[in-house]
């Protein structure tokens, strides 16, 4: 599986349902710049947060579109494994029964599946085009938490100055009338239990 997965290089080497062509290539390399960059997240600043933002948003679209590309190629992969499995079990397997005269249960089908050298390497292409999916959306979930952090950190900023505004305290207006919506403030929310 290593060597399907190089994320020192920046690259992942996908396999293929049709293993004659070509593995699909998932550059990861700006991917894991913003990766880096989640230790961002413990010191951002407003200035900062709108930038560190866009760039997990950004990634977190391109890890999605990858794995869907990857969604779409485990189904043609899984189809390979399920047409390969017909085969077994529609003309191998009765000629090993006869030949070796065993009877037809269950674990002996599954006997003969595991045994089959193509089925056993479709089924690896499944495998680790699964593993790949995992892993990207791993990535993806550690973006989508990030994000989440820092909006919530500078949003807490936002929260706190509404919530200590003052709205009925306006530079406009009487005395009384300010006076007259701190009555009614207060009516409307019932007195302080202290």
């Amino acid at each position: 599986m290593s060597e399907f997965i190089s994320e020192s290089k920046g690259i992942i080497l996908c396999p293929r349902a049709d293993s004659d062509i070509k593995a699909i290539e998932i550059d990861l390399r700006e991917i894991l710049k913003a990766e880096s960059r989640m230790v961002e997240v413990q010191s951002i600043t407003p200035e900062k947060s709108g930038e560190l933002c866009t760039a997990f948003t950004i990634s977190w679209r391109d890890l999605h579109r990858n794995i869907c590309v990857l969604e779409a190629e485990k189904i043609s992969a899984q189809y390979v494994v399920d047409r390969r499995k017909a085969v077994i079990l529609l003309d191998v397997f009765p000629e090993i029964q006869k030949s070796r005269k065993i009877s037809s249960n269950d674990d002996m089908r599954k006997a003969v599946i595991a045994l089959d050298e193509e089925h056993s390497k479709a089924q690896e292409t499944v495998d680790k085009i699964t593993a790949i999916i995992e892993l990207l959306k791993g990535k993806m979930k550690a973006f989508e938490m990030s994000y989440t952090t820092v909006k919530k950190m500078m949003g807490a900023s936002d929260t706190f100055n509404y919530l200590n505004r003052n709205d009925h305290l306006t530079t406009t207006g009487s005395i009384n009338d300010r006076e007259e919506s701190s009555e009614t403030q207060t009516k409307s929310w019932g007195k302080p239990r202290y």
